[in-house]
């Protein structure tokens, strides 16, 4: 708002909204020769944040840098399990709200 001459001036304020997702992370299948593995997520909004969930369960920035990021990388066999798969799936949030992915899965073939 600003005032000049008696006269008061209201500025639009823009408009903040919950991120949201425009492109899912997409279902991997790998060879077991393959050592690493991108899934992507792309959103829209402001101040973002993203947190990779594998099984459910945070994935710690601090062991893989990756996790705070709309690109995640991961190792295949470091992530995958006795029947050789691994979901994840994506948090994203800022002030304003968050929306979580679609939970997708990991196979190593």
């Amino acid at each position: 708002m600003a005032e000049t001459a008696g006269i008061t001036v209201q500025f639009p304020t823009p408009e903040r909204t919950a991120p949201v997702i425009l492109t899912q992370p997409k279902n991997t299948t790998v060879q077991d020769t393959q050592d690493t593995v991108f899934f992507t997520v792309q959103a829209t909004g402001e101040n973002m944040q993203y947190q990779w969930k594998q099984a459910g369960t945070l994935m710690d920035p601090e062991t893989n840098p990756s996790a705070a990021t709309p690109d995640l990388r991961v190792v295949v066999d470091d992530v995958t399990d006795s029947t050789g798969t691994a979901t994840f799936a994506c948090t994203i949030s800022n002030g304003i709200g968050g929306v979580t992915s679609d939970t997708v899965t990991l196979t190593v073939a």
